[in-house]
């Protein structure tokens, strides 16, 4: 990478170097570039690393691109002004253009986020997705290694603004309710509070009710267990599986509701996903709170196979092995 401006222009043809602003023949600069951050090479999974437009723009301006310049927040504007603060000649613009540039979401992806940071804000995903923010949770003994705690008074964590769109997936988590809340609270959410479109949360009702609501183009579904199917002050793994128009939830390895959608819903929003809250009506506040542990939370970009709840890479949280069934609690 170089600071220093470069031409696509050169004296003559092959010349090396920054190039001349006074060359006739054109010669393009190149530099080679990962389009995976911090990874030169293909593997399996990697698609939730490629870098976003704006990434790339900042790589080529930082590198070969005309000049050095400043990424800057997106805004919205009307008129633009341009002022050369140095130049080693007198600029000369030949042609102008503006491109709008959206901000690209997080890929949807296989993501696994142990929670097991002992400190800071960062929650690593130990799958190549994108890493998540605690946001007031504190540290709490989990089911192995760390868990984190949510008060029921706000605090929550980020996973960051993943779109899921019309795809097929699984989204599973352990999580111990603290006693029997008054009111539905939010366990996993890509949503807001109070709008009737692009909902998408799991919820946990006060009678240990699980459910999950999807809406968007297309329509809507709402899926709601039967009352207890998850307890208070204990450990239990819930899941909420997708497979085209056809929803599952899942408790301790045991689907306890099921339910189809007329047709394929499409979800999309610009919120980022979040654990343990929604979206308050306005602003970034939370709303709904969760109070109790959660704790080895994971997505999958893919539905069940052979109607399973499990993966052949990684076991699935509905998906117990013969000690699991003999140790409910682990």
């Amino acid at each position: 990478m170089t600071a220093d401006p470069t031409w696509a222009t050169v004296l003559e043809a092959g010349a090396s170097g920054l190039g001349d602003p006074a060359g006739t023949v054109w010669q393009s600069a190149e530099c080679d570039a990962p389009l995976r951050d911090h990874d030169w090479f293909w593997h399996p999974g990697g698609e939730a690393r490629i870098v976003s437009v704006e990434d790339l723009l900042a790589m080529y301006y930082a590198s070969v691109g005309h000049k050095r310049i400043e990424r800057i927040d997106l805004v919205e504007v009307s008129r633009v002004r341009l002022r050369v603060t140095k130049a080693i000649a007198s600029p000369v613009i030949r042609k102008l253009a503006a491109y709008p540039v959206e901000k690209s979401p997080a890929k949807f992806g296989d993501c696994r986020w142990p929670l097991d940071e002992a400190e800071g804000d960062a929650l690593r995903d130990a799958l190549c997705g994108p890493d998540g923010r605690n946001r007031g949770t504190q540290r709490a003994q989990g089911v192995s290694g760390r868990a984190l705690r949510f008060d029921g008074k706000g605090a929550h964590a980020s996973l960051g603004a993943m779109e899921v769109h019309s795809k097929d997936f699984t989204f599973a988590a352990r999580i111990q309710p603290e006693g029997s809340g008054a009111a539905e609270s939010i366990i996993w959410s890509k949503e807001r509070s109070g709008q009737g479109s692009s909902q998408m949360r799991l919820t946990l009702g006060p009678r240990g009710n699980l459910g999950f609501l999807l809406s968007g183009s297309g329509g809507g579904i709402w899926v709601r267990s039967p009352e207890g199917a998850v307890p208070p002050d204990r450990w239990s793994r819930v899941a909420v599986v997708r497979k085209g128009e056809d929803f599952r939830l899942v408790v301790d390895g045991k689907p306890v509701a099921q339910k189809s959608s007329e047709a394929i819903i499409l979800h999309r929003n610009s919120l980022e996903m979040r654990l343990g809250a929604r979206y308050a009506p306005s602003g970034d506040g939370p709303d709904s709170p969760f109070k109790g542990l959660i704790d080895d939370v994971r997505l999958w970009a893919k539905g069940p196979r052979k109607n399973k709840v499990r993966t052949s890479r990684l076991r699935f949280a509905a998906d117990w092995s013969a000690n699991d069934r003999a140790n409910p609690q682990a």
